[in-house]
């Protein structure tokens, strides 16, 4: 079997994000459509770069992770190190022994602590010389600190990666830990998104594209396994991402390519999925409200499925642009949906309803996931 070949079993789901903290609020609130858009409230300088953004509201590290520590942390790490907590949670795993060693992690990014490098910087050039800056800074300053610091906290031993992709973060994540799995180099692997909110990071979204959406900020960590691993059989699933392709296009101002090659790349997951197209009932796109992007990616989308009524997720308006924790965000509110439509019954004969993820990015990439939904939907799905 090849890499590709691989389908991997969604054991757990840890979130937070501006549509609530852990599983169940962040699903009730998505699948209600409750938009997290806050008016700032100071912390984003004076004068803000947007009236309205998009924060994790009440987040407070302690109240994860109890009085231990992480009081050092940047605000990336604390966010991933606590989406760990959370999916661990979930689906009941700790380790010990052995079992660390066959545990990993990797994160998707943007280029990690905007905010931490950014200070980081000015103070080399502000300080009088020698330039004393704070040795202490600079670990959070490393685009892999969050994933590192999360392995360190957890007490995985196995393999750590960071990737920075953009909007592909999530997707990039999922292949890496398929491939990772498929080796032989993990049973287990954390996998998903993350990114800050920070004065810094959201002035960068202001000036690069003031049309779009405000920014947000959130952090995603699956609990991935093989699914044919037979540890796994025994824990619920909350789904199956069953193939996961991605792409390039030339010019990723030619949209009209754009929308035909995002089509083709569907079409080749729906097929190392076997999978129809007439079994996808829901799509949660990356669309961000710009107009043209989101008609190519949707024409794409309807050249692969065909031009027919299926359940569509906007998930940014609820988030906001989350950037690396997009993709995950999408797959988890994906999940959400199909657990929502499970309970209805599958169609076509599925035991399963079948969901795609489908993410573009403004400089060319694309790429999409077949999901599988979970069985049957339950509360607390611990073994």
């Amino acid at each position: 079997m090849r890499a590709d070949q691989t389908t991997l079993a969604i054991t757990g789901l840890g979130v937070l994000s501006a549509a609530g903290i852990g599983r169940t609020e962040f699903t009730e609130n998505v699948l209600a459509g409750r938009p997290g858009r806050r008016p700032v409230a100071g912390g984003l300088g004076d004068p803000a770069p947007f009236a309205d953004t998009y924060p994790i509201r009440e987040f407070r590290l302690r109240d994860l992770l109890g009085r231990k520590g992480g009081a050092h942390f940047d605000r990336t790490t604390a966010l991933a190190v606590a989406a760990t907590e959370l999916a661990l949670d979930d689906c009941g795993l700790r380790f010990t022994g052995e079992g660390r060693t066959r545990a990993g992690v990797v994160l998707g990014t943007t280029t990690g602590s905007i905010e931490s490098t950014s200070r980081y910087t000015r103070e080399t050039l502000v300080q009088e010389r020698p330039y004393l800056v704070s040795a202490a800074g600079f670990p959070s300053t490393v685009m892999n600190c969050a994933a590192g610091q999360t392995a360190i906290w957890h007490g995985l031993k196995g393999v750590n990666a960071t990737l920075a992709g953009g909007q592909l973060s999530g997707l990039l994540a999922f292949r890496y830990a398929r491939k990772t799995i498929w080796r032989g180099q993990a049973d287990v692997m954390l996998c998903g998104g993350v990114e800050e909110l920070s004065p810094t990071s959201a002035w960068g979204v202001r000036r690069a594209r003031p049309g779009g959406l405000p920014p947000g900020e959130a952090s995603v960590v699956f609990t991935v396994e093989d699914a044919g691993r037979p540890q796994t059989t025994g824990r619920h699933r909350l789904g199956e991402v069953a193939a996961c392709e991605i792409g390039i296009t030339g010019d990723p101002a030619d949209l009209e390519t754009l929308a035909a090659d995002l089509a083709s790349c569907v079409t080749r997951a729906l097929d190392r999925a076997s999978v129809s197209a007439e079994s996808v009932v829901a799509v949660a796109g990356s669309f961000r409200d710009e107009a043209a992007h989101d008609r190519a990616e949707r024409e794409g989308i309807e050249a692969a499925l065909g031009a027919r009524p299926v359940t569509t997720l906007k998930i940014k308006p609820l988030v906001g642009e989350c950037y690396s924790a997009a993709g995950a965000l999408q797959l988890a509110a994906l999940l959400a949906t199909l657990a929502e439509q499970g309970k209805a019954g599958a169609p076509h004969g599925s035991r399963r309803p079948v969901g795609l993820l489908t993410c573009v990015g403004h400089d060319g990439t694309f790429g999409c996931a077949v999901v599988r939904g979970p069985e049957h939907a339950t509360g607390d799905h611990r073994s």
